[in-house]
């Protein structure tokens, strides 16, 4: 688990379910499959572009000849795909928030550890690991290049970064006479399909970013890259992208990535009895489908509190765990320099409790107290829990000082700032000003600072020392504004002395 998911700042990930009769995985879904999950009023949406519902119904269509080329590509797994109705979204939120990236280890707690491995991706899709790393470099593009180019461009003004254009070649007519750039633009279009809908699905719509044209160029070359790098590399991405907008607390959190790899490989490695399946099969996304992986998360959901699931039921197989692993090897190494082993994270060893992901409703300085009171009531009343009580009481305090300090700088630091431009300010003396608008505004220097009061504050109508000169009223020229003063000084001059008689009678 990385730092972002530890301390009292960390936003995870909350998996509650609805007390209805609607199971967890019953999620909204859009015709392709992919779609989105709901939840309980401010927890997060998840929702994803992976569509094996899309990937299944075309596979299913591809004839023999369709499906030979398609085997020479080296992604022959995946004509064994089932067209999966849905996906359960929380159990990959559940997953990803899990990810180790820099251990590359995915971290169960107390079920255990398994690593992420290109082999084990391999295992679980059959995609092909060659020794050449997928990069972003331009080459020069072949004959089969330009002719998908064209024929993309054809289908949709996305070109070739469409999943509908491709889905469009991949279903269209080939035959034993079609030429051997006709073929190529199909294993194009299959590899552009699946890394779009499953490998490395973005969470735009019928849109893939073709980072791996380099791969593409040289059709006859397609095994001899490393696929299997180049999905966890992204995978890794999106737990990175996911993390972050957890911690943002988006109210729609997009997963993008691979996650069915850590769902079917998680689900894979756990002894769940008779729901697991044969060893030896391969690649295993062959022998899931939506029933056996449903059964299979209702297996290990475990109710924490009404409303709240996590996953941990079922322990991570011993020969699979990564921590187990190690303690074996170290006990066979008996050579002086005995290989570099995979370190896991720390939290492989201590075994702990699930933790319940906290919501996204703000928290109050009594929360804290009322947490001890109603979660530890054994100590609440004793000196642990008055220790507890003050410490956070403490910490409390010295955020607002120093928000009542920082407050305080910020209104001499404005003083200063309108001081200094007041200094080189040369437009006010251009309109006539004795002095800048800025230097005081008509407020004196010794004017103390506004102080933070608890008391609600007052406003009250500032006076004024001087009202400035009448202004014309629209319409009226100069002569009529100086009767209109002259008149308006008569009628003052008359009250005035009216006012001083009565006195005068009076006393």
């Amino acid at each position: 688990m990385t730092d972002l998911f530890s301390g009292i700042q960390a936003a995870m990930v909350i998996n509650r379910v609805e007390n209805s009769d609607q199971s967890p995985e019953d999620w909204v879904s859009d015709e392709d499959g992919s779609g989105g999950s709901t939840g309980l009023p401010g927890t997060p949406c998840f929702t994803s572009r992976l569509s094996l519902l899309k990937v299944g119904s075309v596979v299913a269509k591809f004839s023999d000849l369709k499906r030979q080329l398609v085997m020479e590509t080296g992604f022959g797994g995946f004509l064994e795909v089932k067209a999966w109705q849905k996906i359960n979204l929380k159990y990959s939120a559940f997953l990803m928030d899990r990810v180790h990236v820099e251990s590359s280890t995915i971290n169960l707690e107390e079920q255990g550890v398994l690593e992420l491995s290109e082999q084990n991706l391999n295992y679980v899709f059959g995609t092909p690991s060659g020794e050449s790393d997928i990069n972003g470099e331009g080459v020069k593009p072949s004959e089969a290049y330009i002719e998908y180019t064209r024929m993309a461009a054809s289908f949709s003004d996305k070109g070739t970064h469409s999943l509908k254009a491709a889905e469009n070649v991949l279903l269209g007519a080939l035959s034993e006479t079609s030429s051997q750039i006709q073929q190529d633009c199909f294993k194009i279009a299959f590899v552009i399909f699946i890394i779009g809908h499953v490998l490395a699905p973005t969470s735009k719509h019928d849109y893939i970013s073709i980072d791996f044209w380099a791969a593409l160029n040289d059709i006859s070359k397609i095994k001899s890259w490393n696929w299997g790098g180049y999905v966890l590399k992204n995978l890794f991405q999106a737990v990175r992208k996911f993390k972050t907008d957890v911690s943002k607390r988006n109210s729609t959190i997009h997963i993008v990535g691979c996650h069915l790899f850590l769902q079917v490989f998680v689900l894979d490695c756990l002894d769940l009895g008779i729901l697991n399946k044969p060893r030896e099969i391969t690649p295993r996304i062959g022998l899931y489908d939506y029933d056996s992986m449903r059964k299979m998360v209702e297996k290990i959901e475990v109710n924490i509190s009404p409303g709240v699931i996590s996953y941990h039921g079922g322990a991570v197989r011993l020969e699979l765990s990564v921590s187990q692993l190690i303690e074996l090897q170290a006990k066979d190494t008996c050579s002086l320099n005995p290989p570099k082993q995979a370190t896991a994270p720390k939290r492989a060893s201590i075994p702990s409790t699930p933790m319940i992901r906290c919501n996204y409703t703000r928290t109050g300085p009594q929360d804290f107290s009322n947490y001890i009171r109603t979660k530890y009531p054994s100590i609440s009343a004793e000196k642990l829990g008055i220790l507890l009580r003050e410490q956070n009481a403490r910490g409390l305090a010295n955020i607002t000082e120093m928000c009542q300090a920082f407050q305080t700088n910020m209104f001499t630091f404005t003083d200063k700032l309108m001081a200094c431009l007041a200094e080189s300010c040369t437009c006010c003396k251009a309109f006539g000003r004795k002095s800048c608008i800025l230097n005081g505004e008509g407020i004196t220097n010794c004017q103390p600072h506004p102080t933070t009061s608890t008391v609600q504050n007052q406003f009250n109508t500032p006076l004024v020392s001087k009202v400035g000169p009448r202004l014309p009223a629209p319409g009226h020229h100069e002569g009529a504004m100086s009767a209109t003063s002259t008149a308006s000084r008569k009628r003052e001059g008359s009250i005035s002395s009216s006012v001083h008689s009565g006195l005068a009678k009076k006393q």
